[in-house]
């Protein structure tokens, strides 16, 4: 991906997209390189593909306003790998005055997964109905984007099923999803889920059990700086060969995804 946004970077310039065209690649390059480890803040986008306020003074007006709102929107999901809650806090202040739809589904997916994810877990933390709130309406959203046939609803909305009701059997229900999925990313966020649910619960043997499938699970998707995290953190081995998932294991994985009907039977 990295090289792939560097590529179609440069060819806006050459086309002469807009400028709030061109800045998305950036955006999306330095995340790639923040889950990489290649910057010194892993929940800032500022590295070598930008700085998010230079970014910011490339495009004016309306531009401004809506690049703002994406470097925000890619923050708290860094701020989400990177478990880092009082950046995340501060990016769901600095979303609020934005519409919470928008006509483009994949912004409005991904804003709503990770407001979702971080308002259930700042919810439990400090009792806010602010973030209640917040938790509600994305899993409001992801509810309804199930029933209409989404296929890419689904996953997220397990892992809220799962934070709303912490327990092992949900978080064991989200990570199957995520499997069969092909979400490699969001069964390693799943994984570390449920380790810090049951460290939070005083099971240490379980909370590495997940932490540990969790590693090798962000070392697979080439997430290496949340994988050193981890190592770090938790005191882990990188593990060998013999963890990484085949690209022949993930389409069948694809494969077993349940259909919109058996979707939407689970959910009613």
């Amino acid at each position: 991906l990295e090289s792939d946004m560097k590529g179609f970077g440069q060819e806006s310039r050459h086309f002469g997209l807009a400028p709030s065209i061109q800045v998305q690649f950036p955006i999306f390059q330095q995340t790639v390189l923040n889950l990489q480890g290649k910057a010194e803040n892993p929940s800032l986008l500022k590295g070598d593909a930008m700085d998010q306020i230079d970014l910011l003074s490339q495009v004016e007006g309306q531009g401004k306003s809506m690049t703002f709102r994406d470097i925000c929107l890619f923050r708290l999901m860094l701020a989400y790998v990177f478990r880092d809650a009082d950046t995340a806090k501060q990016m769901l202040d600095a979303l609020s005055p934005f519409p919470t739809l928008n006509p483009a589904i994949t912004r409005a997916h991904l804003r709503q997964a990770f407001t979702g994810l971080w308002a259930f877990t700042l919810s439990r933390q400090t009792g806010k109905r602010k973030y209640e709130k917040l938790a509600r309406s994305a899993l409001k959203y992801f509810k309804v984007a199930v029933k209409k046939g989404s296929l890419n609803a689904y996953p997220i909305y397990s892992l809220l099923l799962a934070e709303q009701s912490p327990n092992q059997a949900s978080y064991d229900a989200a990570i199957r999803v995520c499997s069969r999925s092909g979400l490699m990313h969001f069964e390693a966020m799943a994984h570390e889920s449920a380790s810090l649910y049951f460290f939070e619960e005083g099971d240490e043997d379980w909370g590495m059990y997940y932490m540990s499938k969790a590693l090798h699970l962000y070392q697979d998707c080439g997430a290496m700086g949340k994988a050193k995290q981890l190592r770090e953190q938790y005191e882990l081995e990188a593990g060998g060969a013999d963890h990484r998932v085949s690209n022949r294991s993930i389409k069948g994985r694809r494969n077993e995804r349940p259909s919109a009907t058996q979707m939407l039977s689970q959910v009613l």
